[in-house]
């Protein structure tokens, strides 16, 4: 008997810093059901879309849109065919940054948080979505003693 497997759900991930890349595949660890697909260019972000119509989820850094407007890039990404609701999370160290104005549905601050991250992943891929624009505010990392 052949049994077909749904598709485990995809994130899309661009981010121009290997360090934060290499974070949230440790952070997808927690997650072995979901499916990271890390780029650290537009150009990949972009290829790795169209590969993958099915895609749950982007984040995305904002300083990630070399010199572009992160919302030309975001339009861009919701443009492609299978991508056009795909919600977006802006995941940025800036606090201030206009989520709102660039067309995401959530923002993260990092650094990132496994503790914080991982229910909000979860909710996102199972298609429970929060009232948009809003952000998540990883907590203070604790003391070295």
């Amino acid at each position: 008997m052949n049994l077909l497997r749904p598709p485990l759900p995809d994130v899309l991930y661009l981010d121009t810093r290997q360090a934060n890349l290499l974070a949230m595949q440790m952070v997808f660890r927690h997650r072995p059901h979901y499916v990271l697909r890390p780029a650290n260019y537009i150009g990949e972000a972009l290829r790795l879309a169209r590969m993958h119509p099915r895609t749950g989820l982007l984040l995305i850094d904002p300083d990630a849109a070399d010199g572009d407007a992160v919302a030309d890039v975001l339009a861009t990404l919701r443009a492609l065919p299978g991508h056009e609701h795909t919600p977006a999370i802006a995941l940025t160290a800036d606090g201030g940054f206009d989520i709102e104005g660039a067309g995401f549905d959530e923002r993260w601050t990092k650094p990132i948080d496994a503790r914080v991250i991982l229910p909000r992943l979860d909710a996102w891929l199972a298609g429970e979505r929060r009232p948009a624009r809003r952000a998540v505010v990883m907590p203070p990392l604790a003391a070295a003693a």
